[in-house]
């Protein structure tokens, strides 16, 4: 449990901490409890010389040793229990801790690939811009020979009908 509690948040850790230093010094007095009742328990006809015929059933203070005795164990028993309860409920938050942690983990593998696939999506759009710059240059360049070829044509078309009207007024004239 000392283990477990190392890996809890800090504003939990000190809570929990004072609650498992509570619970072992109640099992230790439980433990010191239950050696001294055995030890003190001797064989019956000890027993009884040591109790002066107390606890035998022949008097009525004898249910008394067997109470106290009871009371110990019953205490014992409830230590034990609330011993339990905090370890299940340090397994429960640990098992809640690794879930959480594979939760984050699956978080950040999603992600990472959204940003591999942003990082592919900004270099298909460079390129695309590199792209769309040289056919911007092609069709500009294509404009201009277009424009030029319009006026060469235009210039022959011209020196043509020039050299037509020329026959024409030289057969003539």
């Amino acid at each position: 449990m000392e283990m477990e509690i190392l890996n809890i948040p800090t504003p939990s850790r000190t809570r929990l901490q004072a609650k498992l230093r509570l619970y072992k010094s109640e099992a230790e007095k439980l433990k010191r409890d239950l050696r001294r009742t055995t030890a003190i328990v001797p064989k019956n006809s000890d027993r009884d010389e040591l109790l002066g015929g107390y606890g035998n059933g022949d008097n009525e203070d004898g249910n008394d040793f067997d109470a106290s005795t009871m009371d110990q164990r019953q205490r014992l028993l409830s230590g034990t229990e609330r011993l339990g309860q905090s370890s299940r409920r340090l397994e429960d938050s640990h098992r809640l801790a690794l879930e959480t942690e594979g939760i984050g983990i699956n978080i950040l593998s999603t992600l990472k690939g959204q940003r591999e696939t942003m990082v592919r999506a900004r270099d298909t759009l460079a390129e695309a811009d590199s792209h769309i710059d040289k056919a911007t240059k092609t069709l500009k360049g294509m404009a201009r020979r277009m424009a030029t070829n319009k006026l060469i044509t235009a210039a022959i078309i011209l020196i043509l009908i020039v050299l037509i009207v020329l026959v024409i007024w030289s057969k003539l004239f």
